[in-house]
C-alpha cells in the first residue's frame, strides 16, 4: 500500500538506495559543478547492503520451498 511496506527491511533498502544514489550519481554531479561533497563510508554501506540481499535471498528460498509464513 505504501512505499515502506512491511517493516525494517524495505526501510533499510530505501536508505541503502539513497546512499548509493548519492555516492555514485549525486556526488559526482556536485563535484563536476564545483560543489564540496563529502564521500560516504562505502565499507559500512556494503556490509548493510550485503546483509539485506542475503536476507532477501533466504526469504525467496523459503517462499519457493513453501515454508514461509504468509
Amino acid at each position: 500500500s505504501s512505499l515502506f511496506v512491511a517493516g525494517w527491511r524495505p526501510g533499510s533498502g530505501w536508505i541503502c538506495n539513497a546512499a548509493l544514489a548519492y555516492q555514485f550519481l549525486i556526488r559526482p554531479l556536485l563535484i563536476t559543478f564545483g560543489k564540496d561533497a563529502p564521500p560516504l563510508d562505502m565499507g559500512d554501506l556494503m556490509v548493510i547492503l550485503g546483509a539485506l540481499l542475503g536476507v532477501g535471498g533466504l526469504r525467496t528460498k523459503e517462499k519457493l520451498a513453501g515454508v514461509a509464513a504468509k
